[in-house]
């Protein structure tokens, strides 16, 4: 951050208010998803919980497009009140009728960090989301990690007890962690929450490390109808691509996937979006090493036809093709109308975050 920038930063702090606090017992927050209406369900890894907040979000958009945000980070950080190396974007997500982004943010450093929500809204207003008010309710995850779990060796197995949420036919699907023999977990659990929870554990195999896995966890995923019925299309670390029928998720089971592609060792996925373009279906995968990538559904739906990936890759890639997209530097994305895909993306001259729409014929 340059001087003038940082000072400010420090000045605007000074003019906002410490944020709220999200909710009591509310440790983290990471993944996001829209589900029914104007609720949004709010991952909590480290208390080992998801919640389901009614934002009041209207159900209207006001008109005109969404220009984008520049510098993003730092406008978020002066409102926060911390310096902008001490925020840490963990998700957004869109609230379709309203045309608002929300975004997860960890606030601070080491053990002081603090979950905050944040959204920004179609003409670019940022304001601050409490929960002040408004209805939440609470799904206990009872067989996470332990708090001392380490996940190979490097990385604290709870702060992946969820790595994404898909809303799903009434279902929230959540990807993640737990405690089992097969620690890599997708659990279903009925909205509005009843408290029961169904989980099956996975297994894939994994061609860059030449072996079947059960405790890498996906990171991220989305629902897509393949060959005339719906699967699980899941991206895991390093960084397979996996199919698993939905119709085999039973509560209490263990489920084998079939890896369709790997797509580059040293490597996290981030998000991954479906979306159509001139009658065309693709999937849209953003990575953090890897540059955002553009995949047929055709394709997708071909290689799942076949006997899927089982002994070692020894080359990058094998499996389905994908396209280099244009989007560079890209943090998060998520669909944002029939016509864009929201991205949160770096500018390539000074590296500030900024947020907006990009015409899916672009991508």
């Amino acid at each position: 951050m340059t001087p003038a920038l940082h000072r400010t930063s420090l000045a605007l702090a000074l003019l906002v208010a410490t944020p709220l606090a999200l909710a009591a017992d509310m440790q983290s927050v990471g993944a996001l998803e829209f589900g029914p209406g104007d609720t949004l369900f709010v991952a909590d890894s480290r208390g080992a919980a998801v919640y389901a907040v009614e934002t009041g979000l209207p159900d209207e958009s006001p008109d005109g497009e969404m220009e984008g945000v520049q510098d993003l980070d730092a406008k978020l950080a002066a409102m926060l009140g911390v310096d902008v190396r001490e925020l840490f974007i963990k998700d957004l997500a869109v609230h379709r009728p309203s045309g608002t982004t929300v975004l997860s943010i960890l606030r601070g450093s080491g053990d002081s960090l603090t979950p905050v929500l944040m959204t920004v809204s179609r003409g670019g207003e940022i304001a601050e989301l409490t929960l002040e008010g408004k209805k939440v309710s609470k799904l206990d995850i009872g067989n996470a990690p332990d708090p001392d779990a380490m996940m190979g060796g490097r990385r604290k197995a709870r702060s992946y007890t969820v790595t994404d949420l898909e809303f799903i036919d009434g279902k929230l699907y959540i990807a993640g962690l737990s405690n089992e023999e097969f620690a890599s977990t997708l659990r279903r659990a009925a909205y509005p929450f009843d408290g029961k929870v169904e989980t099956t554990g996975l297994e894939i195999y994994h061609g860059a490390h030449g072996k079947y896995e059960t405790h890498a966890p996906i990171f991220t995923f989305m629902q897509y109808e393949l060959n005339g019925k719906p699967h699980v299309v899941a991206s895991y670390l390093c960084t397979p691509l996996v199919t698993f029928p939905v119709e085999r998720l039973t509560d209490g089971s263990k489920l084998r996937g079939k890896t369709i592609a790997e797509l580059g060792w040293g490597n996290i996925p981030l998000d991954m979006v479906p979306y159509e373009h001139e009658g065309e279906r693709y999937v849209l995968i953003s990575n953090t090493n890897r540059g955002t990538m553009k995949i047929k559904a055709s394709d997708i739906e071909a290689w799942n036809a076949k006997e899927g990936i089982a002994s070692e890759v020894t080359e990058t890639v094998r499996g389905v093709p994908y396209i280099g997209s244009p989007l560079g530097l890209v943090v998060q994305i998520a669909e944002y109308d029939e016509q864009s895909i929201m991205v949160l993306f770096r500018n390539p001259e000074n590296g500030a975050l900024i947020l907006g729409p990009r015409d899916k014929k672009w991508i």
